[in-house]
């Protein structure tokens, strides 16, 4: 999921299709390409010339097949080879306002719960208002592939409330866990379908400055490098 870190910036030149869900259901064809899972037809949110964001459906076992298929339903299919790709119950990982420096750290999409202020370094994206968090906010931190939630959330389907994830969310900040009562919610983001959102509190007595930002779902954890900045 690394390939998403920039999609609250790409420029709208650089789309060929963006899916919009209809009555709340994606749909499965977009821009004359399908994608299959397991032989299973993926909702898709987005196509563009080097990426596909595909919403994986229901599969069992631990290995399932892919492959892309352009001119879906025409004259004309072309399919891509088919490859094999691991499943597991989860594969958490925040989005990112920006791509990865040299060390491998971006800052995560992270808004203020109240406010909706967009959170992460000034100056970060020119023209774009962001101001770090401070200590005691209320954020809500975006993410994708947090697994199953209890009622369940069906794949390409907005869900209409919140759903919290049936994995116990633990959250650490610079490599210690949050305070249980600080983790609000982790769980589908309602309305938006294949997205999900942590709510989380900030500590009172959390310092300035970058903070290693990471959520662990039972054994399988967000990749490292996501941070969250703040300031008094």
């Amino acid at each position: 999921h690394r390939d998403l870190h920039s999609f609250p910036t790409r420029r709208s030149s650089d789309l060929l299709a963006v899916g919009a869900a209809v009555n709340g259901v994606l749909g499965t064809t977009l821009a004359g390409t399908c994608v299959q899972i397991g032989g299973k037809a993926a909702p898709l949110s987005l196509v563009t010339p080097g990426q596909i964001n595909a919403l994986a459906p229901a599969v069992i076992g631990q290995n399932t097949t892919l492959q892309v298929i352009v001119n879906c339903g025409g004259a004309q299919q072309l399919m891509s080879n088919t490859v094999q790709v691991a499943v597991q119950a989860a594969t958490p990982e925040f989005l990112y306002w920006s791509s990865p420096d040299a060390k491998g750290s971006a800052p995560v999409v992270t808004l203020n719960a109240v406010s909706g202020q967009m959170l992460g370094p000034v100056g970060l994206i020119p023209g774009v208002d962001f101001a770090p968090a401070k200590p005691g906010d209320t954020l809500t931190i975006y993410g994708i592939g947090f697994g199953a939630t209890n009622p369940p959330s069906a794949p390409g389907v907005a869900p209409p409330a919140a759903r919290p994830t049936v994995a116990v969310p633990v959250v650490t900040l610079d490599g210690s866990p949050l305070d249980a009562a600080a983790v609000l919610y982790a769980g589908v983001s309602p309305g938006s379908p294949g997205l999900y959102q942590l709510n989380i509190v900030l500590p009172m007595n959390i310092g300035d400055g970058n903070h290693a930002v990471g959520l662990k779902l039972g054994s399988l954890g967000t990749p490292v490098g996501g941070y969250l900045t703040v300031a008094h």
